[in-house]
């Protein structure tokens, strides 16, 4: 029966796609609350229907970027026209119409697929992307925590990631430049290779993957986990701030 409500909410999709309809709503609704989860309960790997119903979403623009460059012009010069050289809040009946045909240009002129990707961008990002790497990782904490933390191991893996892999690599880079083997990027300075030497302690799935093969034991794989955490998230948070705020920014010349 899920499988096929899940086939149904596809076909849908699809004659979404056929009628013109081009608003991502639709898409997301029958996509996600229809397609995605009746393949999950059909016990269909639910990536599939993710797969077939960004299928249906059009790709496809409206007006080609040529037309869109002549109409916006068109609209500019009439909206200028209308305000004159006044920086006045628009309020006007006039200008709105002249601001709502651009929005709608706007929107001919990107794919309702571009327009979802982007919406949903931030949220994979910074949500899906993590939840899913921990999730394929291996990663189940279980035993007891505070023993964990105080862990030989788990202090052995926090100090190699943050201090070992920054270290290592920030001397071997300064190494190789003073030997002449390589050489600093344009514009790269020591303090940028300091900060990315910090994201360097961030170790995850592999670390995490070569964790499972080194110990047996359970608590001492509990041990490693948290160590390659919590040093992933500081050397994070370092590399972060060295890059954002020790970095000289470069001067703007003078306009």
């Amino acid at each position: 029966m899920a499988r096929r409500l899940g086939i149904g909410f596809l076909l849908l999709l699809i004659a979404l796609n056929r009628s013109g309809i081009r608003h991502p709503l639709p898409y997301a609704l029958l996509g996600i609350g229809g397609a995605w989860l009746a393949f999950l309960f059909s016990g269909v790997h639910a990536t599939i229907a993710g797969v077939l119903a960004a299928f249906t979403i059009p790709a496809s623009t409206l007006i080609r970027p040529k037309e869109f460059l002549h109409n916006n012009r068109k609209l500019l010069a009439d909206l200028e026209e209308s305000t004159g050289i006044s920086d006045q809040v628009m309020t006007n009946s006039e200008q709105q119409a002249i601001l709502d045909e651009i929005e709608d240009q706007c929107e001919w002129v990107q794919t309702p697929l571009q327009r979802i990707e982007e919406k949903l961008h931030p949220w994979v990002t910074y949500m899906i992307l993590p939840l899913f790497a921990l999730a394929n990782a291996g990663v189940h904490f279980e035993g007891p925590i505070k023993a964990a933390i105080s862990s030989q191991v788990t202090q052995g893996i926090f100090l190699g990631l943050v201090m070992g892999k920054s270290i290592g690599i920030f001397l071997f880079s300064w190494l190789g430049v003073g030997v002449g083997i390589a050489r600093l990027p344009q514009n790269a300075r020591w303090t940028h290779v300091f900060g990315v030497s910090l994201l360097g302690g961030i170790g995850f799935t592999m670390s995490l993957f070569i964790a499972n093969l080194a110990f047996k034991d359970p608590h001492h794989l509990l041990s490693s986990k948290f160590g390659i955490l919590a040093a992933s998230f500081l050397s994070g948070i370092l590399g972060y701030l060295v890059l954002r705020f020790a970095v000289p920014k470069p001067l703007r010349s003078p306009s």
